[in-house]
């Protein structure tokens, strides 16, 4: 009797935990917008475009994909994503009060045979397409990764996000195309948190070719793809 009060305890205090784990993930630890009041659409638009650095939040025992986005250390926004195998991954950035910001679909994979997968950016409130977002993958005796080439409506390549894969931390660049060349725009790194997938992006000085809110989405699709990869892919919506 004794013993099998103390597994008892013992399991009670394991599902505790548990619950207590899942139920922070739907508020990231920091999660605050104290002294922005309730920040517009807009607003948060600007804070992210404008950002010095931007943080995206990911809990690791999670219901639902879901990013939450930080400006600075304001958050500002989210991104949810699906990944449907048969219908296509879909992401989407949403403003800190839940208005739609800039969405990804997939639309085809292995349309040719150097690029894997192919998707559509819209505009999700208008319906208006932006512009496409092209996937391939590189390896070497050592390391993989993946190249994602970010495109315009008429096909000419604004910039390109590469990630390598190690056993470790991750680390991926974001560079925009300037007159043909290609020059660092965005710095991604994996921070390590308990509990929590976390990626600081430092921004650099001067325009950008590639949005920061298309930043925000590479970063988010690579970690679902390195996820998957790792067969840790996030519970699905």
């Amino acid at each position: 009797m004794h013993r099998a009060t103390k597994a008892g305890i013992v399991g009670f205090a394991a599902v505790s935990l548990l619950a207590a784990l899942i139920s922070c993930s739907h508020r990231p630890a920091g999660d605050s917008t104290a002294g922005t009041g309730t920040l517009s659409d807009s607003d948060c638009r600007a804070r992210l475009e404008g950002a010095r650095t931007i943080e995206i939040r990911r809990a690791v025992i999670a219901l639902e994909k879901k990013y939450a986005v930080y400006s600075d250390g304001v958050r500002v926004g989210s991104v949810t994503g699906r990944v449907l195998p048969l219908f296509g991954d879909t992401f989407t950035m949403s403003s800190l009060n839940g208005t739609p910001l800039l969405s990804e679909k997939e639309v085809k994979r292995a349309f040719r045979f150097s690029i894997d997968r192919l998707a559509l950016i819209t505009d999700p409130n208008s319906g208006r397409e932006i512009g496409f977002i092209a996937q391939n993958q590189w390896r070497d005796l050592f390391n993989w990764g993946i190249v994602f080439h970010v495109y315009d409506l008429n096909q000419n390549e604004l910039g390109q996000a590469r990630q390598q894969f190690s056993f470790f931390l991750k680390e991926s660049s974001i560079s925009g195309m300037d007159e043909g060349v290609l020059r660092p725009e965005y710095t991604v790194k994996e921070l390590f948190r308990p509990f929590q997938k976390t990626y600081d992006i430092s921004v650099s000085s001067g325009p950008h070719s590639v949005s920061a809110e298309t930043a925000v989405l590479l970063a988010c699709i690579e970690d679902a793809i390195w996820s998957a990869k790792h067969g840790k892919s996030p519970k699905r919506k």
